[in-house]
């Protein structure tokens, strides 16, 4: 079973959504770093780190990396409790 690992957290203050960016590790063998903590109404939930990029005029998005909703949803996991254990 894969093991995700927080290995730093970082707070974001004053963006509307944005909570932190956070680096984790999965099962010592792939960092993604970049990782965005968004809150909504409906709860937290994680962006990958993305590509942005035109085409025909408009803005596009391309995530750098993806997964199954199973480990996304490990990594949301970990990182909503490493953020929630950071100092206020």
């Amino acid at each position: 079973m894969e093991k995700a690992v927080v290995l730093n957290v970082k707070p974001i203050e004053g963006k509307k959504q944005l909570r932190a960016f956070a680096d984790v590790c999965i099962d010592g063998e792939l960092t993604i770093c970049g990782v965005r903590l968004m809150e909504d109404p409906k709860g937290y939930w994680i962006g990958y780190p993305q590509n942005t990029y035109q085409t025909n005029g408009q803005t596009r998005y391309s995530p750098y990396v993806e997964t199954s909703e199973r480990l996304k949803s490990l990594i949301r996991k970990a990182v909503i409790e490493e953020y929630k254990s950071q100092p206020i």
